[in-house]
């Protein structure tokens, strides 16, 4: 039986689920895109994280979102310099 909270957690997947579906619509991905698209993914993580059993399984979900952060990062960075060009 679902309580109201894992409604709101399915609902929140979703809703980033359906942003991952605009973005990769058009099967190009521009810079603010890719960021976009590794934000989702981390939030997409972070909510079944609670839901893995084991620790070893948290720890490889924690790095993945650990690497789309960086990923985000280092697109906004070239992003910035592509603007100061």
């Amino acid at each position: 039986m679902k309580t109201e909270e894992d409604r709101h957690r399915n609902k929140e997947i979703a809703v980033i689920l359906l942003e991952l579906f605009r973005i990769l619509d058009d099967r190009k991905i521009t810079t603010q895109e890719g960021i976009e698209l590794c934000k989702a993914c981390v939030k997409i993580l972070h909510k079944i994280r609670d839901r893995v059993p084991k620790l070893w399984q948290r720890i490889c979900i924690d790095t993945a979102c650990n690497v789309l952060l960086e990923v985000s990062q280092y697109l906004d960075n070239l992003e910035r310099h592509a603007r100061d060009i």
